[in-house]
């Protein structure tokens, strides 16, 4: 596994996109927007993974909660 600080994190319209998704408990749209990301750039891999992972599971709060962390990391 890639070591947290070195995940790619996308754009804050990403970010924004999936949160809203995952609080509205989405989860189809947030696989395909997922899809969508990994196709961009396989930069993305491991960001993509870990919210699959919670989406596979329907761990809305936790898409929320680590979508936080990122965006917070994206400001520093």
């Amino acid at each position: 596994t890639v070591p947290e600080q070195d995940v790619v994190i996308p754009s804050d319209f990403v970010l924004n996109s999936l949160y809203e998704l995952a609080r509205d408990g989405d989860f189809l749209h947030i696989q395909q927007q997922l899809e969508h990301l990994e196709q961009e750039d396989n930069c993305y891999h491991p960001f993509v993974t870990k919210i699959r992972n919670f989406a596979r599971q329907f761990q809305d709060d936790e898409i929320c909660q680590y979508i936080t962390q990122c965006k917070d990391r994206n400001m520093t």
